[in-house]
């Protein structure tokens, strides 16, 4: 298992023309402090979209989506957040810039991961 506030959790980056796109798996971090380290992840890649899944358990994660401000009008956090939550036996959305949901299968993640790049290159393409 990874510990240490999933610093050095596995990170995906990759490049949407001018924008990052950054996926992350964590371990056991809450919603609150999902919300910081997605802040935090978004204030360093300035342009881009970050998405945190955190597990708990078996049978619990945690998905987040935070979109910068140039990108919220291309990609609504909200509605990727609805489309991914399934893939992990949930649901979730919120606003074009933050969203989160929650579900109750973390076997999914490796999915939301996919699904998550796909989802974002076709709206940045």
């Amino acid at each position: 298992a990874r510990s240490g506030g999933g610093e050095g959790a596995a990170l995906r980056e990759e490049a949407a023309g001018d924008a990052k796109l950054v996926f992350q798996v964590l371990d056991g971090v809450d919603g609150k402090d999902l919300r910081v380290l997605a802040d935090r992840q978004r204030d360093r890649v300035i342009s881009g979209v970050i998405c945190l899944a955190s597990t708990g358990g078996a049978d619990k994660v945690t998905v987040l989506v935070a979109v910068s401000q140039d990108l919220a009008g291309r990609l609504h956090a909200g509605k990727l957040v609805g489309a991914l939550m399934p893939l992990v036996g949930g649901r979730g959305g919120g606003r074009p810039d933050f969203a989160q949901g929650g579900g109750s299968d973390p076997s999914g993640v490796a999915a939301v991961e996919a699904a998550f790049f796909e989802a974002a290159l076709k709206a940045l393409a």
